[in-house]
């Protein structure tokens, strides 16, 4: 497994770093990895929606729709 170093962790972060992990019951360093890991899932997730946006369909006005809509139904008749 690869490491990490975090330095000029202000000590306010790291204590309430170290209250949530004693809260989940897991060693800060339990806790950290589990949460890079939550955060990287996030990433990747983020970033899959990003894909899907934009190979999403194009924008269509609604007057376009309904436009539509009235002109299939006027042929039907």
């Amino acid at each position: 497994m690869t490491s990490i170093l975090i330095r000029d962790v202000p000590p306010k972060v790291h204590s309430a770093l170290q209250i949530a992990a004693e809260r989940k019951g897991h060693s800060l360093q339990q806790y950290l990895v589990l949460e890079m890991a939550k955060l990287a899932e996030k990433s990747q997730i983020e970033e899959a929606l990003k894909k899907m946006n934009r190979a999403a369909l194009p924008k269509i006005k609604a007057s376009t729709i309904v436009d539509a809509i009235h002109s299939e139904r006027r042929r039907d008749r």
